[in-house]
């Protein structure tokens, strides 16, 4: 039995480098078809799931790629490269995703065409010759009398005093701990450039996390009638309660304002829309004259012409997977996607040729080498090469 587990490893193998042969592939479909084999197979996918890079593949899912691959039959690879045109099978993809599973990459299949049909799958063109490591918890700290603390390469412990609130580091985050209350304000501010993170909790115990590329201004204490912050980039909320003294962030033209709540802002300068977008709790957007109430799950996008739209039932596990250490391209064109590598691998991106408008799906970790994320697009039939820290995004 072991003999035949170990076999199906190798024609697996096989399979992803195109070179099975038919009667292989036959081979491959008994021993899969054997119940003590498909046991071991699918204990095997799950751990290589729980150990990979990519977060999520659901039980039902594993089913159909497995199902997928010992159902159908088989055409030569070599054969259909031959075809100007051909129509491929759900299981040519379930095939490939248990193969790299089984490598430790873990693609995550569900890119399919309006047609039905998908592009062949094939070992991407070219391995990356150099690769960028993911971004981390690096920020710049700009304190009142505008001196910095680089808080990557600074120790843990008490950094400084500001007025009567004390800054202490730990494990990559920020806590202002607040002496007394009457002490004149002091701001603060928080930059990441790209490639960096960072985490910080607020003197009244609210908690913000910064994406890549962005900024936090805000007091070191809150001593008015409400708590006001200043963002660029994109930030996460989780707002202590306080009626008596709401929470408002400003955000370019528009203002946010929250009494205990949960939130993500995302106004990058590069994106279409600038937008926030509810979790839990209750905020009101406003712009100029305009102001909106908004429910959990809801966004609210300010336009081009400075007016608010808002958008109801979102993906808030896409908004929030930057947050919870994933990217998350459902539905996302090419163009998203690489804005979200540029910011995080702290890297270039140029296009030659036409670039796909069809839209992705998958997760892969924010914690893997650059290549990982490019080795899934290019599996989907996207083509890149690199040129020192730029990623050329090559016409399919």
């Amino acid at each position: 039995m072991e003999e035949d587990q170990n076999r199906i490893i190798i024609l697996l193998d096989k399979y992803s480098q195109n070179e099975v042969s038919e009667d292989e592939f036959q081979e491959l479909c008994r021993l899969l078809n054997n119940e003590e084999n498909e046991a071991v197979v699918k204990a095997k996918l799950s751990r290589e799931i729980t150990e990979s890079p990519f977060t999520e593949i659901e039980s039902a899912q594993l089913k159909g790629l497995f199902e997928g691959i010992i159902t159908q039959q088989h055409t030569p690879l070599k054969k259909l490269n031959q075809q100007k045109k051909f129509s491929i099978g759900w299981w040519k993809y379930a095939a490939a995703a248990i193969i790299i599973v089984m490598a430790g990459v873990c693609v995550y299949y569900s890119f399919i065409k309006s047609t039905g049909s998908l592009p062949l799958v094939k070992t991407p063109a070219a391995k990356v010759a150099k690769d960028f490591l993911p971004g981390g918890n690096k920020a710049v700290l700009t304190l009142g009398d505008g001196n910095t603390i680089v808080l990557d390469s600074a120790k843990d412990g008490a950094l400084a005093v500001q007025g009567n609130t004390e800054i202490v580091k730990a494990e990559g985050s920020l806590t202002y701990n607040q002496q007394r209350k009457d002490q004149a304000v002091v701001y603060n501010s928080i930059t990441t450039h790209r490639g960096g993170q960072y985490q910080l909790m607020l003197a009244d115990g609210s908690k913000v996390w910064l994406n890549a590329a962005s900024s936090i201004r805000f007091p070191t204490a809150f001593t008015g009638k409400e708590r006001l912050v200043e963002i660029s980039g994109e930030a996460y909320f989780e707002v202590t309660k306080n009626a008596s003294k709401p929470f408002i962030v400003l955000v370019n033209n528009m203002k946010v304002e929250v009494l205990g709540t949960s939130f993500n802002i995302n106004s990058y300068s590069d994106e279409p829309y600038l937008k926030a977008t509810l979790l839990e709790g209750k905020i009101s957007v406003s712009i100029n004259d305009s102001k909106n109430i908004l429910a959990p799950g809801q966004q609210a996008q300010l336009t081009d012409n400075n007016t608010l739209k808002i958008v109801d039932k979102v993906n808030v596990d896409q908004i929030m997977a930057w947050k919870n250490g994933v990217f998350n391209f459902d539905g996302a064109d090419l163009p998203t996607v690489m804005r979200q590598v540029a910011r995080w691998y702290d890297v270039d991106i140029i296009y030659k040729g036409t670039v796909t408008k069809e839209p992705f799906k998958g997760e892969i970790s924010r914690n893997v080498p650059a290549s990982k994320v490019l080795q899934m697009l290019e599996y989907l039939g996207v083509r890149f090469k690199i040129e020192g820290k730029t990623i050329v995004v090559l016409s399919s």
